[in-house]
């Protein structure tokens, strides 16, 4: 090429990648234009930063082409003038600068929420703004087992009484509640008989109370140890000095723990019309227990394929918390395997405190009236 002309191509190039602002600038390593090392080293930082690399490397390939072309056109046409060639110059990416990358911005934690099931708190946070550092899904929540407080039955008493006590979760149906009562060997004689007077002064507390009318909610139970026995179905007389009686007249078994033949009569024999099972209603079952299951037919199996169809499951478990295996059962029989439907006490003193605390409270809180 002339050298005259090739000092003229050289020259007037120049001049176009000025006007058109198109050369990227350098990636800066000081503090004020880079993010942080932890930022850097993310994964979400890692793909911002490869992506405005992949830019660059494109914008100097795009250069390099035009720049082969414009030679090659001058050459082919020294007298072409240098105008129509700054149009091919006009490169659009902007700056690509480490700064302009979006960055991950998330919520403040949440309050803890209350002990649910065996004494698990959680908080949670989320992600306002998706971008560059923002963490795994899994980081988003943060859970803390505080069972060893399970003993300060305060939370456990809210829980049980705005969750089964109450219909708030069923409002204006009347329900039809199976009591399980564990009587094994491994419950003292004292506890037992802790458990039936909590049991006694809880007939008072469910809203809606007890009687024969269509409204009204009904009760069956059943005690179990190494055999089963139906104490009252939902046919039998619903009067709450007559289901306080019965309560009363209970008297401790022994032996071996049985859940799963206990669960196998309910779904059989109480959850059944002939025996006054009503068809409007809502179905709970609530099972009492201080330990793992150690005889008769598969208990998961049993409530999961049959009693399951026909009412909620609830469990409220003694000493427990302390048991992963005994734990484990209880949330593998529970509706949804959801921690509400769990309430864990460290004894059975507890329990009658609990009851206790939930009938001091009065109308504080009032049920939901039943309409038909």
């Amino acid at each position: 090429m002339n050298p005259k002309l090739h000092r003229l191509v050289t020259f007037g190039l120049a001049i176009c990648l000025v006007q058109s602002n198109a050369v990227p600038k350098t990636i800066l390593a000081n503090g004020n234009d880079c993010p942080d090392d932890r930022l850097m080293k993310s994964r979400t930082c890692k793909s911002s930063m490869e992506n405005l690399r992949n830019q660059y490397r494109d914008t100097l390939s795009n250069l390099q082409d035009v720049l082969a072309k414009t030679i090659d056109e001058v050459d082919k046409a020294a007298s072409r003038q240098l105008e129509p060639l700054c149009s091919k110059l006009s490169l659009q990416t902007p700056l690509i600068r480490a700064e302009d990358v979006q960055k991950c911005v998330l919520s403040q934690w949440s309050e803890w929420s209350k002990p649910q099931g065996f004494g698990k708190i959680k908080r949670t946070r989320e992600i306002k703004i998706n971008g560059c550092g923002c963490p795994d899904e899994s980081e988003l929540v943060q859970t803390v087992d505080v069972s060893k407080y399970t003993n300060d039955n305060t939370s456990v008493a809210d829980q049980f009484q705005g969750e089964f006590l109450t219909n708030g979760s069923n409002p204006n149906l009347p329900r039809d509640i199976l009591i399980v009562l564990d009587s094994s060997g491994s419950i003292y004689d004292k506890d037992f008989e802790l458990m039936k007077d909590g049991l006694e002064i809880m007939i008072d507390l469910f809203c809606g109370g007890f009687g024969p009318d269509k409204s009204n909610n009904r009760m069956a139970i059943i005690q179990f140890a190494t055999n089963v026995t139906i104490i009252h179905e939902f046919g039998d007389d619903q009067d709450p000095e007559t289901l306080k009686e019965k309560v009363r007249k209970l008297r401790h078994y022994a032996g071996n723990t049985c859940t799963g033949d206990a669960m196998d009569v309910a779904s059989r024999d109480i959850f059944n019309s002939v025996n006054g099972m009503r068809d409007y209603t809502v179905k709970d079952t609530l099972l009492v227990t201080d330990g793992q299951s150690n005889c008769g037919v598969d208990l998961h199996y049993t409530v999961s394929t049959f009693l399951q169809k026909k009412s909620k499951v609830w469990a409220l478990g003694v000493g427990l918390a302390t048991s992963p295996a005994a734990k484990k059962e209880v949330e593998s029989v529970v509706t949804d395997r959801n921690a509400k439907h769990i309430f864990s006490l460290a004894q059975f003193t507890d329990f009658k405190a609990m009851i206790d605390n939930i009938k001091a409270r009065g109308t504080s809180d009032p049920c939901q009236k039943i309409e038909l």
